[in-house]
């Protein structure tokens, strides 16, 4: 396999799952500011 594809395939990985890590990062900040409101 040719180097050049995989730097490809890993770029094409990055730039699809990086709306989700950041979907789900603010998934645990709401989720961590709710409960706090609810204790408070």
């Amino acid at each position: 396999m040719n180097v050049d594809i995989l730097f490809g395939v890993i770029q094409i990985i990055l730039i699809a799952t990086t709306p989700l890590v950041f979907a789900a990062i603010g998934e645990l900040v709401t989720e961590k500011n709710w409960s706090f409101e609810s204790w408070s």
